[in-house]
């Protein structure tokens, strides 16, 4: 964001131009509030079905997010803006050459909405799968490496001004997504649980002695016990805290109103 305020405030006018960049920035932060708590449940839930074993629920979650996270970018915000645009620029500014810029960027502001809804929902799915790094790499990759260059050509090589900020902006929304779509639609759910057991035990591996005993415990009734052989016990939001939830166990039941069950008492 503060790259592409930097390269507004060299355009031509640059009162006008950051002053409708921000305007844009606000309307994007604002979609993006809604999306990123759909992309933090999709990590928890995703997380919490490969630690449990189970893979096709695992993918099941991420397909329900994905058209969870567009319906709610479309319907919830595109759309509203889409026919409320002159009312809702008129929020931030009576400005006419301001609102004229806005509105100029409205159509690729939302396509970069949509892209944003997709980025969100595929990037918690890789964190779910304990994959940031990759996340990391292909927003990197996508938003520096790609976005700023195309942006700078756009918005002052070609003189197309703001809206080609938002031009490069929804070109790389839109591409990003696709990049983390196909990533996701080449995961094996099958390997990601077993990856994510994998990542468990080097956790435990990594324990002081008094903390690996408890953890062992949760591995092997991971082992051994279905979901259904466990009732009560609520598999941790991602594989590195699966530990850390099970060892502060007694922090847990001294915080809750109910008694917290124990593990050994659930293999009893």
């Amino acid at each position: 964001m503060f790259a592409f305020l930097q390269l507004a405030g060299l355009l031509p006018d640059a009162r006008t131009s950051v002053a409708a960049n921000g305007i844009c920035f606000a309307t994007r932060a604002l979609t993006f509030l809604a999306v990123g708590g759909i992309s933090g449940a999709t990590s928890v839930r995703v997380s919490n079905e490969l630690g449990a074993g189970h893979s096709k629920a695992a993918k099941r979650a991420l397909q329900t997010a994905l058209m969870l996270g567009l319906l709610v970018g479309s319907v919830g915000f595109a759309g509203p803006f889409w026919f409320g645009r002159h009312l809702w620029v008129s929020v931030f500014t009576k400005d006419p050459a301001v609102t004229a810029v806005v509105l100029s960027c409205m159509p690729m502001l939302l396509v970069s909405l949509l892209g944003d809804s997709a980025d969100g929902v595929l990037g918690g799915c890789l964190r779910g799968c304990g994959r940031q790094t990759l996340g990391c790499i292909v927003t990197l990759v996508s938003y520096w490496l790609v976005g700023l260059p195309l942006a700078w050509l756009l918005a002052l090589h070609q003189g197309r001004g703001v809206p080609g900020l938002w031009a490069s902006m929804a070109l790389v929304s839109s591409g990003q997504g696709l990049v983390l779509g196909s990533m996701a639609l080449r995961l094996n759910w099958q390997r990601e649980a077993v990856r994510a057991k994998e990542l468990v035990r080097s956790q435990v591996a990594s324990l002081p002695a008094d903390a690996n005993s408890d953890a062992g415990e949760y591995v092997q009734a991971q082992d051994g016990c279905s979901e259904a052989a466990l009732p009560g016990f609520v598999v941790p939001a991602a594989p590195a805290l699966a530990v850390q939830g099970l060892v502060s166990q007694d922090a847990a039941e001294a915080a809750s109103p109910e008694p917290v069950p124990k593990l050994h008492q659930q293999q009893e």
